[in-house]
């Protein structure tokens, strides 16, 4: 009789984990024409060696020859970046980055270091979701998977905080949208908005002094249509701001989240079209705080002051009435 072969148990496997210092996003800044290294550590938290461990990223499509293009490496028990058709079920497959890691120990971490070049005429960053394409039994997905952001790129935080600049009226409440970059890539004027809920129980406009101005259309499709305003350009170091009136009958206690919205990547920067390293600071909720910020509020009346302080002070306010009027009696001759 042919001896059974058991499969390992989840707490008998590898687990392979891809760690990553910087959350959500790792950057890799490189020029048009550059190059620059991309480091990855990988460790195996499970009981049993992996014999082999391969990290997958799909590509985009890719013009011939590739925009970008992975180097040798200097760790010796790192495979070289392979550029392969990866298969994504029902037969069909795609481009996709791939390379491979040999006996990977249990607690043991390797470091893989490789060498990324950017052409001169790639315009376009480069995202790069890397995640464990084998063993494929990988017992725990948590750390499975990281994102690398190659390219120009920049860092850009979207804000929208209650103001009384604008003088809003009753049933109105003033927001200031802000934009701030903080680089290192300028950007061009940009949309913010986003789609509209079925049934909106608001109003929002940007047609006031200091506004957002008019409706531009939200930044991306809508299939029940939706709103957006335009940002002007901003470079390192700066940002940019306009009001936006909300209006709604009363707010329910709690206060009211309108509506969502956000800018889109990527960002053009001339030719470019640049990536953000922390693209989650590109949403902001548009919502009239609980309770709403008072503005226009009428000035406090003044405290009366007392005339006198002190009883002797008193006495001679009283007496400066009795003294005039006998100075002013017609003295008599004796």
């Amino acid at each position: 009789m042919a001896a059974s072969v058991c499969a390992p148990t989840p707490a008998q496997a590898s687990d392979i984990v891809i760690e990553q210092t910087l959350s959500p996003r790792t950057p890799v800044f490189v020029a048009p024409g550059g190059i620059a290294g991309l480091s990855m550590t990988v460790r195996n938290d499970g009981a049993l060696a992996a014999p082999v461990v391969t990290l997958r990223a799909f590509a985009p499509v890719l013009p011939r020859p590739p925009l970008w293009l992975f180097g040798s490496t200097t760790s010796p028990r790192c495979g070289a970046v392979r550029l392969v058709d990866a298969p994504i079920g029902g037969g069909a497959s795609t481009p996709a980055w791939e390379f491979d890691l040999t006996d990977l120990q249990p607690g043991e971490r390797i470091t893989c270091d490789h060498q990324l070049t950017r052409a001169a005429t790639a315009t376009a960053d480069l995202l790069l979701n890397w995640h464990v394409a084998l063993p494929a039994d990988d017992p725990g997905p948590a750390g499975n998977s990281a994102t690398w952001v190659a390219g120009s790129l920049t860092h850009l935080e979207l804000t929208a905080a209650p103001t009384c600049d604008g003088d809003p009226g009753p049933g109105t409440h003033h927001l200031r949208v802000t934009l701030r970059n903080d680089g290192p890539t300028a950007v061009d004027s940009m949309r913010f908005g986003a789609c509209l809920p079925p049934f909106p129980a608001f109003a929002v406009s940007g047609e006031l002094p200091g506004g957002c101005g008019a409706n531009a259309g939200p930044p991306g499709g809508c299939f029940m249509g939706g709103r957006g305003w335009t940002l002007a350009a901003v470079s390192p170091g700066q940002a940019y701001s306009c009001l936006l009136a909300l209006s709604t009958p009363s707010p329910p206690p709690g206060g009211l989240n309108l509506w969502p919205v956000r800018i889109l990547e990527p960002y053009a920067s001339g030719p470019l079209r640049v990536l953000d390293f922390d693209a989650d600071r590109g949403r902001v909720e548009l919502s009239i705080p609980d309770p709403p910020l008072q503005c226009g509020a009428p000035p406090v009346p003044p405290t009366p002051v007392p005339i006198a302080r002190k009883p002797w002070l008193a006495l001679v306010v009283l007496l400066i009435p009795l003294i005039a009027w006998l100075r002013s009696r017609p003295r008599t001759l004796r």
